[in-house]
């Protein structure tokens, strides 16, 4: 008695109708999830950015380099450069332009428009840089063994605290 009211309950339109507005919903909700873990790609140039060309000199630079800019940029939680972090990927250049791979600690990381941004900020402080690619990898994912040994020792500081906790940009 209670299926057969269950299977003409169900085989009504509008039932049918909602049953398929939900599973709609619910598909775009996946959709969404699984669109945001996808990788994110920053394209700066000093003249898309506003920054004024005439500081830029065209002047060689290393990866080496571009390694030693990022180290200026502290992960706002750990108060630890990116680079010690393990957030670095890998660098290149190709003709005048720095391409960066990173990640993030997490894929919802609450301070990555900070860092994103202090990227582009501290590289085209120097003027050998005219143009940047930054792109936020989702894979792979953070883990302790990316630190590098400096950066080991402060995270361990840091849970010790023996690190100051204050949030420097």
């Amino acid at each position: 008695m209670i299926e057969f009211k269950l299977r003409r309950f169900l085989s009504g339109t509008k039932v049918r109708n909602y049953l398929i507005i939900i599973a709609s919903v619910i598909l775009l909700v996946v959709v969404t999830i699984l669109a945001e873990f996808g990788d994110k790609k920053y394209d700066w140039s000093r003249e898309k950015d506003g920054v004024p060309i005439e500081h830029y000199k065209k002047t060689k630079i290393s990866e080496m380099d571009i390694l030693e800019m990022l180290k200026e940029i502290k992960d706002p939680e750990f108060n630890i450069n990116i680079v010690d972090l393990g957030l670095i990927l890998d660098t290149d250049i190709e003709e005048e332009k720095i391409l960066i791979n990173m990640i993030l600690t997490t894929p919802y990381c609450p301070y990555s428009s900070t860092i994103i941004d202090d990227v582009r900020k501290t590289l085209f402080k120097y003027d050998k840089v005219n143009s940047v690619l930054l792109t936020i990898r989702s894979e792979p994912v953070w883990s302790y063994d990316r630190l590098t040994e400096d950066g080991k020792k402060a995270v361990n500081k840091f849970f010790k605290g023996e690190q100051s906790h204050e949030h420097q940009h």
